[in-house]
């Protein structure tokens, strides 16, 4: 027969019921601040119907964040999660030296394979969305304007995803109150941003591009004051080499970007006669061009970092090799 029990102490309930408290608490300040999102959204689409612009609102700027948090779900949470049961153990062993440099270890893995999804994003973003969302429920011109909110987004990945991985440091040493204020901070720069500004800019797509701005330059505010205590509290975190291994893959990036557009621009003159004027209702050409520029994108990406010597690319490619091995073996 089943029976409640009400010993609970001394099973470690309470120490796990505090470190909780204060993660519902970053729960609650990301919900009221999509709150303040949402409403600001919502605004912009009355505003764009009002003006006779193309509609953008809240569900341009959810599709938009829908497609900037896919590469970051699939890369970043799978090697981060992977990584957070050891790097706990190494925290609860003291060892918090070791837990630095497996932070920023993480840190040069997971920026390596997200800044070529960023940068082809920032390129093709417009693409992408016509072919995801423009022969559907929303129009082309919708679908394009949401490409270009997707393409604002992409300014805010590297540090979305960096203080991703920073955050799983402070949960290995069991602080989850450090993140709750740094998110309360980066939310308030995000309102600061948004809310005195939001009516300079006119038409729902200026304004719902504006809101993504303000989205992407909160978290590098985000990421800057997470790397920094988080670095007092481990004693250091490699920083000098961990931020010069991401500058040389941002290189690589830029490289990138440049041999994209360069190639997108070419292709527009081949398939639409023009390298300005492109008709994105003809969904094959549109489909071609965006596999070839992605196929230039990540050809390109990997030869920059082979010529200004990315370390990480080594890594990189021996966990391709092992992933690839383990789903051969099974």
């Amino acid at each position: 027969m089943w029976r409640p029990r009400f010993d609970l102490r001394g099973h470690g309930l309470g120490k796990a019921g505090k470190l909780a408290v204060w993660t519902i608490g970053l729960v609650l300040v990301n919900q009221l601040t999509y709150i303040v999102i949402t409403r600001f959204a919502t605004q912009a689409n009355i505003n764009a119907a009002a003006q006779g612009d193309v509609a953008a609102g809240l569900t341009t700027y959810q599709k938009a964040h829908l497609v900037f948090m896919l590469p970051h779900s699939v890369i970043t949470v799978s090697i981060v999660t992977a990584l957070l049961p050891a790097l706990s153990r190494v925290a609860h062993a003291g060892k918090l030296s070791q837990v630095g440099r497996d932070v920023c270890g993480a840190m040069r893995l997971v920026s390596f394979f997200i800044i070529p999804v960023t940068a082809i994003l920032f390129v093709v973003g417009i693409s992408v969305a016509v072919l995801l969302f423009g022969f559907g429920a929303a129009t082309t011109e919708q679908a394009e304007l949401m490409g270009q909110v997707i393409s604002i987004f992409m300014l805010g990945m590297i540090p979305f995803t960096l203080f991703y991985v920073l955050l799983r440091g402070y949960y290995s040493l069991e602080d989850t109150k450090t993140p709750f204020f740094i998110t309360v901070i980066f939310s308030l720069v995000l309102l600061a941003l948004l809310v005195p500004f939001f009516g300079n800019f006119t038409g729902g797509g200026a304004q719902i591009s504006f809101m993504a701005a303000c989205y992407s330059g909160s978290y590098w505010v985000g990421l800057l004051i997470a790397w920094i205590v988080l670095a007092r509290k481990l004693g250091g975190l490699q920083s000098g080499t961990t931020i010069a291994s991401i500058a040389r893959m941002v290189v690589a990036g830029l490289f990138s970007v440049f041999a994209m557009l360069l190639t997108q621009a070419q292709l527009n003159n081949l398939l639409f006669g023009s390298s300005d004027s492109v008709d994105l209702t003809d969904k094959m050409n549109v489909l071609v061009r965006l596999l070839v520029v992605v196929c230039v994108g990540v050809i390109s990406y990997l030869l920059a970092a082979w010529i200004i010597r990315v370390p990480e690319i080594t890594l990189a490619y021996r966990v391709i090799r092992e992933k690839l091995g383990s789903k051969v073996k099974s």
